[in-house]
């Protein structure tokens, strides 16, 4: 069976043994020992919405973040 260090960590406290959690973790990597993470599907987006046109004079139509950087390097972000 594939355990990773903190389901060792609990079966080594069930059978009685006083060991951390960072000490099973360390001697885990110190074997060589990992489990592989399994790639999560890509799940399918829901159709988006599309936006209502303007129903009257100066009514926003979207908004947005914008980012610039100084010349001294600062960076700063406006909401357009």
């Amino acid at each position: 069976m594939r355990y990773g260090y903190r389901r060792v960590h609990t079966l080594l406290q069930r059978e009685g043994w006083p060991i951390n959690v960072k000490r099973v973790y360390r001697l885990y990597r110190l074997d060589g020992l990992s489990l592989r993470l399994k790639a999560r599907k890509k799940r399918v987006s829901a159709p988006r919405a599309v936006p209502l046109p303007p129903q009257a004079p100066n009514e926003p139509w979207s908004m947005g973040f914008m980012s610039e950087s100084l010349c001294d390097g600062r960076r700063f972000r406006v909401l357009t």
